[in-house]
């Protein structure tokens, strides 16, 4: 074990240290390790649909020639927009994705919806504690669905792009 005075020694030297730490001994009290778990189960899925529409619709602009200038900024806003999309919002004053204020998305969501296995459902993005707190936060389990690759309409077992024959 080393100490802090010899990790930052080492740092400094270019010699990256790794510490490990667990769940358990940083979440100690049971009820905040049930919230925060609780919090990681809403969102992960959240996170999974968001990062896939994202990078749906970066390989979808780029493969219609997309000049880099008339690209979309992948930024917040870009990934809030995806965020909205993909879930459906609960509780009163939630924001939901317009397809006006970037019909762009709106066209890779189409694409993105109707290649969906059908198992898989849109998360629920709860927006008041209150709504968390009535939240199933089992997980969901997935099965895998025959369906047709987004890029090349072969049958598989994946999403969209098939990492069984695009290697």
């Amino acid at each position: 074990m080393t100490t802090q005075t010899e990790r930052r020694a080492n740092n400094k030297q270019g010699t990256f240290i790794s510490v490990k730490t667990g769940f358990k001994s940083i979440f100690i009290d049971p009820r905040l390790a049930n919230v925060t778990l609780r919090a990681v189960n809403l969102t992960t899925p959240i996170l999974i649909h968001r990062d896939l529409l994202a990078n749906l619709h970066a390989v979808r602009l780029c493969e219609e020639g997309v000049a880099d200038a008339d690209m979309p900024l992948f930024n917040q806003t870009f990934f809030n927009q995806c965020s909205y999309a993909v879930t459906r919002a609960t509780g009163s004053g939630c924001a939901q994705f317009k397809a006006s204020t970037n019909p762009s998305l709106a066209t890779t969501l189409q694409l993105y919806e109707q290649h969906r296995p059908v198992t898989i459902n849109k998360p629920e993005r709860p927006t008041f504690m209150k709504d968390v707190s009535s939240h199933n936060c089992v997980p969901p389990q997935h099965t895998p669905v025959m369906h047709n690759c987004f890029c090349c309409s072969q049958s598989c077992y994946g999403w969209f792009v098939c990492t069984s024959h695009h290697v």
